[in-house]
């Protein structure tokens, strides 16, 4: 598997257009991509019972406090106005990797400890995808980030944000933007967002063009 190809993170509001620019951005550099929200929604059926066609039919602002909670609990950000105590060793002995098509060779305690604020990006990572969203707190960016410096993989991160839309309280507001190194504003059209992608996608290869 290729450890070597830079990861670019979008972050930015919720509902401000980052899956949207995930996509494009996953297009023109032929990137696999995907969402944090991705691995939530997978474990959340496994534990649910349900499929996870029928829960992504739930409307976001319903299904979002189940996806902050569970995703808060995975990378051990569950601040206590939940109200809420999750114990990561019983989780860890309840849930069954394999469930996520996980690779046999990453299952070891060594790269998914619990709680481990970079457990998501991590999952995504040694699965193949490059292009990620739905990155909600900062120590989750702290912890990831070394490692794949190291690797000499130093993500690009990428602010999307649609200055025509409310911000969802409490969602997606850990991050600042002065965090990214490139920033989108979503306020036109789809072509338009897609160009402004180009942009970052230059910009992305601008800061590669060495590795």
């Amino acid at each position: 598997m290729d450890l070597i190809t830079p990861p670019i993170f979008i972050i930015g509001p919720a509902e401000h257009g980052k899956s949207t620019a995930r996509r494009f951005i996953g297009e023109l550099t032929g990137l696999s991509t995907a969402s944090c929200s991705d691995v939530l929604f997978t474990i959340w059926a496994f534990l649910d019972g349900r499929s996870e066609q029928e829960l992504r039919q739930i409307p976001k602002d319903i299904s979002r406090p189940t996806l902050v909670l569970l995703g808060d609990w995975l990378t051990g950000g569950i601040p206590n106005e939940y109200g809420v105590r999750v114990n990561p060793k019983s989780f860890r002995q309840q849930f069954p990797y394999a469930k996520l098509n996980l690779d046999p060779s990453k299952m070891d305690d060594g790269k998914f400890q619990l709680p481990n604020p970079a457990f998501l990006i991590q999952f995504l990572w040694l699965n193949g995808f490059r292009v990620i969203d739905g990155i909600r707190r900062t120590d989750e960016l702290f912890a990831a980030y070394p490692p794949l410096e190291w690797a000499g993989a130093r993500p690009t991160i990428v602010w999307v944000e649609d200055p025509r839309k409310p911000k969802i309280g409490g969602d997606n507001f850990g991050i600042p933007k002065e965090f990214a190194d490139f920033e989108i504003v979503n306020e036109g059209t789809l072509d338009e967002l897609k160009e402004k992608c180009v942009e970052a996608v230059a910009f992305y290869h601008h800061m590669n063009k060495n590795e």
